[in-house]
């Protein structure tokens, strides 16, 4: 992504989120996030800002020798996503004996991230995660 494009993104997050605060229904969903106790996971999920983004960091993983994993965002969510990245291709190399597509680590990265939205004992993961991949053609 380039830098134009990641700056259009963080204006597209930060100017979601002035939205959102002029929103009786989101202001409404914050107090009753603010009442839940503090060691609850939701009570540390909001939404993106301006603010937000200038405090994460960005990084370069490598997963495999052809794919890589653009992260930023919370870094100890970017290392454990990267950690389960590589188990899994691994795995996948293991069972199958050639190397992961980058589509299909693409839809795993999606599909986990998914499942931890819809349960409450779960904190959603704070990173946005790129997928990279090359072939040696």
């Amino acid at each position: 992504m380039s830098v134009d494009a990641t700056m259009r993104e963080i204006k597209a997050v930060d100017s979601e989120n002035q939205k959102n605060l002029l929103s009786d229904e989101w202001r409404m969903n914050q107090l009753q996030k603010h009442l839940t106790a503090e060691d609850h996971p939701y009570h540390k999920f909001s939404t993106g800002n301006w603010d937000t983004f200038e405090t994460s960091v960005t990084y370069l993983f490598p997963i495999t020798k052809y794919l890589g994993l653009l992260a930023t965002g919370m870094t100890v969510d970017a290392r454990t996503l990267v950690q389960q990245a590589r188990n899994e291709v691994s795995e996948f190399c293991h069972k199958y004996g050639y190397e992961m597509p980058v589509d299909v680590l693409a839809k795993w990265i999606a599909d986990k991230s998914q499942v931890y939205t819809q349960h409450a004992y779960m904190r959603p993961l704070e990173v946005v995660a790129m997928v990279l991949g090359s072939d040696d053609k």
